[in-house]
């Protein structure tokens, strides 16, 4: 039988075992609390960064649209991504890169920013980086919260809608450009938080204004047009099912030009003989059965020359009457002429036959042979008149 000392001692021992067991299973429960806090922390200040980022993205679209908008200096904070009226840079946009709202979380006075730019190429970086504060009073939870941070961050990035996107390294050093080299003890950098925003043409989503990228396939302008368009060098051909207009020339310098339904214009300059298409005989008319005609001109004023007529006889027609013997004809036709007299906006036509008729005269004992002359108009005469613009 136990004594009353034995019973205490019992008690005694129960009670230690019990209270080390309590004390073990509340700093089991403390420390999960504080990792779920930690982890907590970190996708908050994650979400904050990553909103960080898409403003960050947007300075940096801006400054490659216009480099004088790059900043002089490293940047504090976030306030200068705001708008004008609220703390942003006075070219900020009204609407601000971030909302008067943003505050980057808890961490976000912690942020510094710094840019780069090539003006060569255009390049831009915009480098974030900042330390993750001491957690709980204990400095081995910066890499780890650091990292959840970096990885809580990340998460939130989407297809971005300026066509950029932005990188997050976690205890790197701050000139990191990838996270590949992390130290397993990372020393002076634990805790350190990178956020790396750039205009890197091979990160860009869509097409830039400023030529430093290219078109990976074709460009469907779902039916708009192409306005403001200044030159175009093209490879291939050009299927049009509407009109083309040219108001400055046009200049095919191989290959010939096929219009399969003729070609409407105001005049063609053919090199080979050095003469335009309006120079050439446009018009030929026959006339007969007049003895004179008006002739309209063409009009040449829109090819800047000036009309011309050229007549010619197609037939010379029957001789005229011989003056000496009333309704007879002369004995033969001695010549044949065409008069052209300009009336202003039209000439006067008239065929002219010139007749000869012989005949005898006695003198005394002598016999002569007498010629006799007459003109006369001949409607009879077939008239061929040109017409063209010389």
């Amino acid at each position: 039988m136990k004594s009353k000392a034995q019973s205490g001692y019992t008690v005694l021992l129960a009670l230690l075992f019990a209270a080390a067991g309590a004390a073990s299973l509340f700093a089991l429960w403390s420390a999960f609390t504080q990792r779920q806090a930690q982890a907590a922390v970190a996708e908050i200040e994650g979400m904050a960064l990553a909103q960080f980022g898409v403003g960050l993205r947007g300075i940096v679209a801006a400054i490659q649209a216009n480099p004088a908008l790059l900043p002089a200096g490293p940047q504090m904070g976030v306030a200068w991504l705001r708008p004008p009226d609220c703390g942003g840079f006075a070219t900020n946009p009204p609407e601000g890169f971030v909302p008067c709202s943003f505050t980057g979380g808890s961490f976000g006075r912690l942020y510094e920013t710094t840019f780069t730019r090539n003006a060569a190429t255009n390049f831009i970086t915009a480098r974030t980086g900042f330390v993750v504060p001491i957690f709980a009073g204990d400095p081995l939870t910066r890499p780890i919260l650091a990292e959840q941070l970096s990885a809580a961050a990340l998460r939130q990035q989407a297809a971005p809608l300026n066509g950029m996107f932005y990188q997050v390294f976690a205890n790197v050093p701050l000139a990191a450009v990838d996270d590949g080299n992390k130290a397993i003890a990372p020393g002076i950098n634990a805790g350190r938080v990178v956020m790396l925003a750039q205009n890197a043409p091979s990160n860009d989503l869509w097409l830039r204004t400023d030529g430093t990228n290219r078109m990976l396939a074709d460009l469907n302008v779902g039916g708009n047009s192409l306005v403001n368009v200044n030159n175009a060098d093209l490879a291939g051909d050009i299927d049009i099912d509407g009109r083309a207009r040219v108001r400055g020339g046009l200049q095919v310098t191989s290959g010939l030009v096929q219009a399969e339904q003729g070609i409407q214009t105001t005049d063609v300059m053919l090199t080979g003989i050095n003469r335009t298409a309006s120079q050439a005989i446009y018009d030929a008319d026959v006339l007969v059965g007049s003895a004179s005609y008006i002739v309209p001109k063409p009009d040449c004023t829109t090819v800047g020359t000036q009309p011309a007529i050229y007549a010619s006889i197609q037939s010379s027609g029957t001789p005229p009457l011989n003056p000496s013997s009333p309704g007879v004809p002369s004995d033969a036709l001695y010549n044949t002429e065409i008069r052209v007299t300009d009336m202003g906006a039209s000439w006067l036509v008239e065929p002219v036959s010139i007749g000869v008729s012989h005949g005898l005269q006695l003198s005394g004992f002598d016999l002569s042979l007498i010629r006799t002359y007459s003109q006369a108009q001949s409607p009879t005469m077939s008239v061929v008149v040109l017409r063209k613009c010389r």
